[in-house]
Protein backbone atom coordinates (compact mmCIF):
# COMPACT_ATOMS: atom_id res chain seq x y z
CA UNK A 1 0.00 0.00 0.00
CA UNK A 2 3.08 2.52 0.66
CA UNK A 3 5.01 1.26 -1.91
CA UNK A 4 7.10 4.82 -1.86
CA UNK A 5 8.23 4.30 1.80
CA UNK A 6 12.07 3.68 2.13
CA UNK A 7 13.71 1.54 4.11
CA UNK A 8 16.66 2.75 5.93
CA UNK A 9 19.36 -0.30 5.97
CA UNK A 10 23.03 -0.94 4.84
CA UNK A 11 23.56 -2.70 1.74
CA UNK A 12 24.48 -6.19 2.25
CA UNK A 13 23.52 -6.00 6.11
CA UNK A 14 21.12 -9.36 6.01
CA UNK A 15 19.95 -10.35 9.49
CA UNK A 16 18.23 -13.72 9.44
CA UNK A 17 15.39 -12.72 11.95
CA UNK A 18 14.97 -17.25 12.19
CA UNK A 19 17.88 -17.15 14.22
CA UNK A 20 18.18 -16.18 18.52
CA UNK A 21 19.28 -12.94 18.05
CA UNK A 22 20.50 -12.74 21.94
CA UNK A 23 21.94 -16.08 21.99
CA UNK A 24 25.42 -15.40 23.36
CA UNK A 25 24.65 -11.85 24.38
CA UNK A 26 25.80 -12.33 28.47
CA UNK A 27 28.72 -14.37 27.51
CA UNK A 28 29.89 -11.37 25.00
CA UNK A 29 28.86 -9.04 27.83
CA UNK A 30 30.69 -10.73 30.52
CA UNK A 31 34.03 -10.79 28.57
CA UNK A 32 33.55 -7.05 27.48
CA UNK A 33 32.49 -7.08 24.08
CA UNK A 34 29.85 -4.58 23.88
CA UNK A 35 28.46 -3.21 20.53
CA UNK A 36 27.75 0.23 22.09
CA UNK A 37 30.16 2.43 24.11
CA UNK A 38 30.45 2.21 27.43
CA UNK A 39 33.02 3.96 29.69
CA UNK A 40 35.74 2.23 31.46
CA UNK A 41 34.85 3.08 34.41
CA UNK A 42 31.46 0.43 34.13
CA UNK A 43 33.54 -1.82 31.93
CA UNK A 44 36.20 -2.31 35.07
CA UNK A 45 33.53 -2.64 37.74
CA UNK A 46 34.06 -6.17 39.32
CA UNK A 47 31.53 -6.20 41.84
CA UNK A 48 29.16 -7.97 40.09
CA UNK A 49 29.70 -9.86 36.58
CA UNK A 50 28.59 -7.04 33.90
CA UNK A 51 25.50 -9.24 32.55
CA UNK A 52 24.28 -10.21 36.10
CA UNK A 53 20.28 -9.88 35.97
CA UNK A 54 19.33 -7.34 39.05
CA UNK A 55 16.63 -6.01 40.30
CA UNK A 56 17.36 -2.03 41.52
CA UNK A 57 15.09 -0.54 43.85
CA UNK A 58 15.96 3.57 44.30
CA UNK A 59 14.37 5.51 47.30
CA UNK A 60 15.65 9.31 47.92
CA UNK A 61 19.22 9.08 47.81
CA UNK A 62 19.33 5.53 48.05
CA UNK A 63 19.21 2.77 45.60
CA UNK A 64 20.40 -1.15 45.83
CA UNK A 65 20.80 -3.97 43.35
CA UNK A 66 19.59 -6.85 44.09
CA UNK A 67 21.29 -9.88 42.20
CA UNK A 68 18.24 -11.99 41.68
CA UNK A 69 20.34 -14.96 40.65
CA UNK A 70 22.16 -15.12 43.93
CA UNK A 71 19.12 -14.83 45.88
CA UNK A 72 17.54 -17.53 44.49
CA UNK A 73 13.81 -18.19 45.43
CA UNK A 74 13.53 -15.96 48.26
CA UNK A 75 12.13 -13.20 49.83
CA UNK A 76 14.56 -10.50 51.29
CA UNK A 77 13.98 -8.19 53.73
CA UNK A 78 15.68 -4.69 53.76
CA UNK A 79 15.52 -1.23 54.02
CA UNK A 80 16.37 1.06 51.36
CA UNK A 81 16.25 5.21 52.01
CA UNK A 82 14.29 4.57 55.57
CA UNK A 83 11.74 1.94 53.78
CA UNK A 84 11.05 -1.61 55.04
CA UNK A 85 11.19 -3.50 51.62
CA UNK A 86 10.76 -6.94 50.59
CA UNK A 87 12.31 -8.46 47.11
CA UNK A 88 10.59 -11.34 46.31
CA UNK A 89 13.07 -13.22 43.88
CA UNK A 90 12.62 -16.24 41.91
CA UNK A 91 15.52 -17.63 40.43
CA UNK A 92 13.82 -18.98 37.21
CA UNK A 93 14.19 -16.16 34.59
CA UNK A 94 15.28 -14.70 37.16
CA UNK A 95 12.92 -12.29 38.00
CA UNK A 96 11.60 -10.28 40.68
CA UNK A 97 9.88 -7.51 42.42
CA UNK A 98 10.25 -5.35 45.33
CA UNK A 99 7.57 -3.97 47.92
CA UNK A 100 7.00 -2.28 50.95
CA UNK A 101 6.98 -5.21 54.10
CA UNK A 102 3.69 -3.99 55.27
CA UNK A 103 0.09 -3.50 54.00
CA UNK A 104 -1.21 -0.15 53.57
CA UNK A 105 -3.25 -0.31 56.90
CA UNK A 106 0.67 -0.82 57.92
CA UNK A 107 0.23 -4.62 58.77
CA UNK A 108 3.87 -6.15 59.04
CA UNK A 109 4.44 -9.13 56.72
CA UNK A 110 7.36 -11.66 57.46
CA UNK A 111 6.99 -13.61 54.08
CA UNK A 112 9.32 -16.68 53.13
CA UNK A 113 9.34 -18.73 49.62
CA UNK A 114 7.13 -22.23 49.79
CA UNK A 115 8.97 -24.12 47.44
CA UNK A 116 6.23 -26.37 47.45
CA UNK A 117 3.24 -23.63 46.80
CA UNK A 118 5.93 -21.74 44.08
CA UNK A 119 4.70 -18.75 46.21
CA UNK A 120 5.60 -16.98 49.52
CA UNK A 121 3.81 -17.54 52.75
CA UNK A 122 3.36 -14.92 55.51
CA UNK A 123 4.56 -16.72 58.70
CA UNK A 124 2.31 -15.36 60.94
CA UNK A 125 -0.84 -15.88 58.98
CA UNK A 126 -0.26 -18.30 57.11
CA UNK A 127 -1.63 -16.11 53.97
CA UNK A 128 0.33 -16.76 50.41
CA UNK A 129 1.25 -14.09 48.49
CA UNK A 130 2.25 -14.22 44.81
CA UNK A 131 5.23 -12.29 42.72
CA UNK A 132 2.43 -9.70 41.90
CA UNK A 133 2.07 -8.51 44.90
CA UNK A 134 -1.27 -10.29 45.75
CA UNK A 135 -2.30 -11.74 48.54
CA UNK A 136 -4.19 -15.45 46.68
CA UNK A 137 -5.12 -16.81 50.20
CA UNK A 138 -5.75 -17.01 53.79
CA UNK A 139 -6.85 -14.41 56.48
CA UNK A 140 -5.42 -11.32 54.17
CA UNK A 141 -6.71 -12.87 50.86
CA UNK A 142 -7.70 -10.24 48.54
CA UNK A 143 -5.24 -7.96 49.50
CA UNK A 144 -2.27 -6.54 47.90
CA UNK A 145 1.44 -5.31 48.85
CA UNK A 146 2.74 -1.90 47.68
CA UNK A 147 4.53 -1.97 44.81
CA UNK A 148 7.86 -0.07 44.76
CA UNK A 149 9.74 1.86 42.07
CA UNK A 150 12.58 -0.51 40.45
CA UNK A 151 14.29 -1.38 38.00
CA UNK A 152 15.06 -5.17 36.33
CA UNK A 153 18.72 -4.77 33.97
CA UNK A 154 21.85 -5.99 33.65
CA UNK A 155 24.66 -4.92 36.39
CA UNK A 156 26.57 -2.69 33.94
CA UNK A 157 23.30 -0.72 33.20
CA UNK A 158 22.86 -0.32 36.79
CA UNK A 159 26.25 0.51 37.25
CA UNK A 160 26.22 3.15 34.09
CA UNK A 161 22.62 4.76 35.56
CA UNK A 162 22.57 4.86 38.44
CA UNK A 163 26.24 5.70 39.79
CA UNK A 164 25.57 5.58 43.38
CA UNK A 165 23.73 2.16 43.58
CA UNK A 166 24.75 -0.31 45.86
CA UNK A 167 24.95 -4.04 45.74
CA UNK A 168 23.24 -5.56 48.27
CA UNK A 169 25.16 -7.79 50.96
CA UNK A 170 23.20 -10.05 52.87
CA UNK A 171 24.28 -9.90 56.57
CA UNK A 172 25.74 -12.63 57.46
Amino acid sequence: EHLETLVLARRNNYVDYTQNLFEGYETRLNIGTFTFPISEQVRNDTRLKLAEPVLVVEIGTEAIAYPLAMLGNTATNDVVGGTKVVVLALEDGPSGAAYRAQLEDETPLDLVYDPDIKNWRDKATGSIVDLSGSIISGPLQGQHLLPLSSRYMFWFAAAATIPNAQVYQPAS
